[in-house]
């Protein structure tokens, strides 16, 4: 199950490395900006990652369990994680790492945009949940909220551009779809 895990770890992180290498060869559009706050929400996104993969370490090494390991319930959410970052990144084509707003630019609300209006970040947040449902440490558990907090923070920045940009559209579709849990939060 070890095997299992580490894989679906790898695709992971593959799905948005390909991704971020096909962003980076599409032309970009000469008014295309990236948002003000943007680099400074994905260096904080950065540091939360680099709290929860700090915390892998110690988890691997020590094995000093929060509650006894569900492997096989870590490698359904890890799965589920990949399909919805996959399915995400199918439907949203514009996907940059920092957020970036082109003229074209279009507000999404189909395909999983229609269940949170942030799945990209719910995948990151569930494969957390899955690595620490796999490998439960008290440094996971630290990482995983790092994660999820720091994503928070990163997903209201880009909301503030969105409602800069689309307004009473974004402010409406805000209103019908939930940032991260549908119909919770």
């Amino acid at each position: 199950m070890s095997a299992v895990i580490a894989g679906l770890h790898a695709l992971f992180w593959t799905i948005f490395a390909v991704r971020g290498v096909v962003g980076l060869l599409a032309t970009r559009a000469a008014d295309s900006q990236t948002t003000p706050t943007s680099i400074g929400v994905v260096v904080l996104h950065a540091l939360g990652m680099g709290a929860f993969f700090g915390a892998l370490l110690p988890t691997l090494q020590l094995r000093i369990w929060l509650w006894p390991p569900q492997p096989e319930l870590g490698a359904v959410v890890l799965v589920a994680a990949n399909a919805l970052a996959i399915w995400t990144l199918l439907v949203f084509r514009s996907w940059r790492l920092a957020a970036q707003l082109d003229s074209d630019h279009e507000l999404m609300t189909t395909g999983p945009f229609a269940l949170v209006r942030h799945p990209i970040y719910v995948s990151v947040n569930l494969y957390g949940l899955g690595t620490l449902l796999a490998l439960p440490s008290a440094w996971l558990l630290a990482g995983t909220v790092a994660l999820w907090v720091t994503g928070d923070t990163r997903a209201r920045a880009e909301e503030l551009a969105l409602i800069g940009v689309f307004g009473d559209d974004y402010r409406q579709y805000s209103q019908r779809v939930k940032r991260f849990f549908p119909g919770v939060y």
